[in-house]
């Protein structure tokens, strides 16, 4: 009976006709399905050697991932909007930057950490509690009660000098970046308030913000992405901000952001082999939890009981925030712009 209808087909076949009967080992319905498995398989097998690698790194919080400027830092304080914040954001740097460390200049220092947020959280009522909880979590981060300060934010206006502890006024801060990691309107203010102190008070600390990352999947991938992350955490590093060139002849007063003109720096040697020491860096920084440090950050995140919903459960497990952080500096303006004129000028007077 096969024989029969193989005799068929080939007649078909020798008439011109084309046979869309399958044979025997040409399952073409078949081929997608086995390579959806296959890319299954790759990106499993992937991400387990990714993972390994990334825990070969974890530990080295060295000068080759971390600022300088980051590594000595004797005092450091996150500024947060709320209660959780430091925990669901921050976990990677807090541990890493607050845990011993070596500095450049060979010493070994363990800077002090402060949490500051400048609301209670009381959205639902809770500020009271959660002010409780996020003292517990402090102390998950080896910081304690007196440098965890949790304001009021209706109090602000009325106490504007409560938003600085005293003692951490000429420290570094960490805080979020102009895309508040999540959007929250909140967060982007924080940066929005840096940015601006930073250009307009010379002497204000150095600030640093957390990096957003604009793809979802990214962002709740965990570690898959840990490899791209690396690869354009040296991209940046060797890349700094171009020099704004400013010409007072065309624009006296230099208001908008057409009157200055981009010009990609030139590197030294130096600079070549350390994109830190360029004076428009960014000082990108990448700090990665151990599995240890993971635990750890998990420990002190379900301190915040009463946020403790099923997907900030699901969060802690797939966020990238939990596992790594990639922080650039704040470089004020002011110091990358070059005056056309006096250039001119000392031209003229060089003549």
């Amino acid at each position: 009976m096969s024989l029969s209808k193989s005799r068929d087909r080939d007649e078909h076949n020798e008439d011109g006709h084309i046979s869309t009967s399958p044979t025997k080992g040409s399952s073409w319905s078949g081929r997608p399905m086995n390579r959806l498995k296959l890319c299954f398989y790759a990106l499993a097998g992937s991400s387990l050697f990714l993972y390994a690698w990334a825990i070969f790194f974890s530990e080295r919080v060295s000068i080759s991932n971390v600022s300088p400027e980051l590594l000595s830092a004797s005092s450091i304080m996150w500024l947060v909007a709320h209660p959780d914040d430091e925990s669901m954001f921050f976990a990677p740097s807090l541990l890493n930057l607050l845990s011993e460390h070596e500095a450049p200049d060979g010493s070994h220092i363990t800077p002090t950490g402060h949490i500051l947020s400048l609301s209670t959280g009381n959205k639902d009522g809770l500020g009271a509690t959660r002010t409780v909880e996020m003292r517990g979590a402090c102390l998950g981060y080896s910081i304690q009660p007196e440098n965890c300060i949790v304001l009021d934010q209706e109090r602000l206006s009325d106490d504007p000098d409560a938003w600085w502890p005293e003692d951490a006024v000429e420290r570094w801060i960490i805080t979020f970046d102009e895309g508040g990691v999540s959007g929250h309107a909140n967060h982007r203010a924080l940066a929005a308030a840096m940015t601006k102190a930073v250009n307009v008070d010379l002497e204000f600390p150095k600030v640093f913000t957390l990096r957003t990352t604009r793809s979802v999947f990214s962002k709740y991938s965990a570690l898959g992405f840990y490899p791209y992350v690396r690869l354009s955490h040296r991209w940046r590093l060797n890349h700094p901000l171009p020099e704004l060139r400013w010409d007072p002849d065309v624009h006296p007063i230099a208001a908008q952001k057409h009157d200055f003109l981009p010009n990609d720096p030139e590197f030294t040697p130096a600079q070549l082999r350390n994109g830190y020491v360029h004076p428009y860096s960014t000082h990108a920084s990448l700090l990665i939890n151990s599995p240890w440090q993971y635990l750890k950050a998990r420990g002190a995140f379900k301190q915040h009981k009463t946020q403790m919903v099923w997907f900030r459960r699901l969060y802690m497990f797939a966020s990238r925030y939990m596992w790594y952080n990639e922080l650039e500096k704040i470089v004020p303006v002011h110091i990358r712009i070059i005056d056309e004129g006096k250039i001119r000028q000392a031209q003229k007077d060089a003549l």
